[in-house]
């Protein structure tokens, strides 16, 4: 996520394929396992900076799905900024590391 303007934080993301989507971060938990856990306050962005979503690092949860998605297929997204601006993207289905067959 670019922001060319002041500092905003992305509260909400939303896709029509799903009950509830987060924003979450992957970090060590107090046993030394890594854990995802969400974002309550949402994700700064920083001014004329940026963040990049990625597994194993800042991600969106997606969560509740209403139908089965394909690996290979886009889903509409939409991300809603503490600033009220929003933005919305097609964003690929990709295998998830926990989903990966032996």
């Amino acid at each position: 996520i670019k922001n060319g303007g002041a500092e905003d934080t992305l509260v909400s993301a939303a896709i029509s394929e799903a009950n509830v989507v987060e924003i979450h971060e992957t970090a060590a938990a107090a046993n030394g396992m890594m854990e995802m856990r969400p974002l309550a306050q949402g994700l700064k962005i920083p001014a004329n900076g940026s963040v990049e979503l990625k597994p194993g690092g800042y991600h969106v949860m997606v969560m509740g799905l209403k139908q089965d998605l394909s690996v290979g297929s886009n889903v509409k997204l939409k991300l809603t900024f503490k600033s009220g601006k929003t933005l919305e993207l097609s964003a690929p289905v990709q295998e998830g590391p926990a989903m990966k067959m032996p």
